[in-house]
């Protein structure tokens, strides 16, 4: 087991009348009041046209960046990884954008084989939301459409688009605005640097039993890859008390991770013998082996 500083330790392994005049009235003032960011990292001709029937959607009830200054802002942060972003590069993505939240849209066209039928066309979008005030991944929507022909495929994942995009729309804007950081109750302890004062008499944390995060089969399906970190509270009694999604990647691997670090019996930390709280990150990587 190793330990690093990254402000915690990285250990290796979302009158009656008057009521009913006035509510909607706040209601909406609400949703206008939040800015909107729409931003299409890998340009092609569908993950433009998805982009823009969400925007419209969004934007009877939001108020929508314009594209052209969005992207422009976005560029200038130069993220390596668009779609496996930090807390850190969220936050910093919203802030140079000044928006609210930013939608990330992923679209293409793949070709499908399989042993049930004939060989066929997947076209897919992607759709992934972020806070921009804590950058947590706080909605993550996949729609996709099968045919034999790429053109039909392209054609039936516009459609459903275009008949499922209120709904997108309203799901995304009620996670927009309700997303909090973990609380954390107590003080916990971080992780002191190898070799450091702090570290004499310290022994971290130590799982007794190790479990291995799934790789989802939407991850597999779509070939995702990326680190996965999460941020956790340790109480002396070896019990989590907390965790956080630090980093992210979608397609439910950020689910697969909190199952099985919730799942695993921890030893607590120590120092001179005696247990004590602590907080540590843990990461994990991701990408797809081929299965035999």
């Amino acid at each position: 087991m190793t330990t690093k500083c990254k402000n915690s330790c990285v250990l290796g392994l979302g009158v009656h009348l008057m009521a009913a005049t006035v509510l909607p009235l706040v209601f909406s003032f609400t949703l206008y009041s939040q800015r909107i960011a729409i931003l299409i990292p890998e340009k092609n001709p569908q993950a433009e046209a998805v982009a823009n029937e969400i925007s419209s959607s969004i934007a009877h009830h939001a108020t929508v960046i314009d594209n052209s200054l969005a992207d422009a802002a976005f560029r200038s942060v130069h993220i390596e990884n668009v779609f496996n972003l930090t807390l850190d590069e969220g936050k910093r993505i919203g802030s140079v954008i000044g928006c609210d939240a930013f939608l990330l849209v992923k679209a293409e066209s793949l070709r499908r084989t399989s042993s049930a039928k004939a060989s066929y066309y997947e076209s897919y979008a992607a759709i992934f939301a972020v806070d921009s005030r804590t950058g947590h991944l706080i909605s993550w929507k996949l729609q996709n459409a099968e045919e034999s022909s790429l053109q039909s495929a392209e054609k039936k994942l516009a459609e459903l688009i275009q008949v499922g995009k209120q709904a997108t729309a309203r799901e995304i804007l009620d996670s927009i605005g309700h997303d909090t950081a973990a609380v954390r109750n107590g003080e916990f302890n971080e992780m002191p640097a190898d070799s450091s004062e702090e570290s004499n008499g310290f022994r971290p944390p130590i799982p007794y039993l190790r479990i291995k995060p799934e790789y989802t089969t939407l991850a597999y399906l779509y070939s995702a890859k990326g680190t996965v970190e999460i941020l956790v509270d340790l109480d002396d009694k070896g019990t989590i008390v907390a965790t956080e999604i630090e980093r992210w990647v979608g397609f439910g691997l950020e689910d697969s991770v909190i199952q099985a670090v919730r799942k695993m019996n921890w030893r607590p930390a120590e120092r001179a013998g005696k247990p004590l709280p602590s907080r540590f990150l843990l990461r994990y990587n991701f990408k797809k082996i081929e299965r035999e």
